[in-house]
């Protein structure tokens, strides 16, 4: 999950801010991804998106500087768009994977990410994507509107999907 912390320091001077303390909080634990930093103009305030499962290690961290910062911790349903990029990056490129296992199968799509494994390289994961679409892909090409039947899925609320026609999208889990 992704958190946005907000640290307000105390004191009106920020020359105070010792070296740690600064050291501390720009750099999170274990178990605590930083994902970016933004640091107020008047230098009071630092803005944090993190992310991590263990919302505990969040306020553990925290309370090590309540001393000298304020903190607001939010939960935020935000995935930066860097990491979006990201995903739809790797979601094509398995798409374009699924279509090379297809090409060299007379066209069968695999049936199960372990068949696609050799093709995905690195990118196999069968943890994070579901194999949708089944069956011969010219065929499915010919019969269905591809641009609307989806070929591979990552498994998360915010999912990136690959359709046949090679494009991809971010959906909802909703959809």
């Amino acid at each position: 999950m992704y958190y946005m912390i907000t640290a307000t320091y105390k004191s009106d001077d920020v020359r105070d801010i010792p070296k740690h303390a600064k050291e501390h909080f720009l750099k999170p634990p274990d178990g605590i991804e930083h994902i970016d930093t933004w640091i107020g103009m008047k230098d009071r305030r630092h803005f944090q998106v993190l992310r991590t499962d263990n919302e505990s290690l969040l306020q553990k961290w925290t309370m090590q500087l309540n001393d000298l910062f304020d903190f607001e911790v939010d939960h935020v349903d935000h995935v930066p768009t860097s990491e979006l990029d990201n995903k739809m990056q790797n979601v094509k490129l398995l798409a374009l994977a699924y279509h090379m296992y297809a090409d060299d199968n007379n066209g069968m799509l695999p049936r199960t990410m372990f068949d696609l494994q050799s093709y995905a390289g690195e990118l196999y994961d069968p943890d994070a994507y579901v194999l949708v679409a089944s069956g011969n892909v010219y065929e499915i090409e010919k019969t269905k509107d591809s641009s609307k039947e989806v070929l591979i899925k990552r498994k998360e609320l915010l999912r990136a999907v690959a359709f046949v026609d090679g494009h991809a999208e971010i959906v909802s889990m909703h959809e």
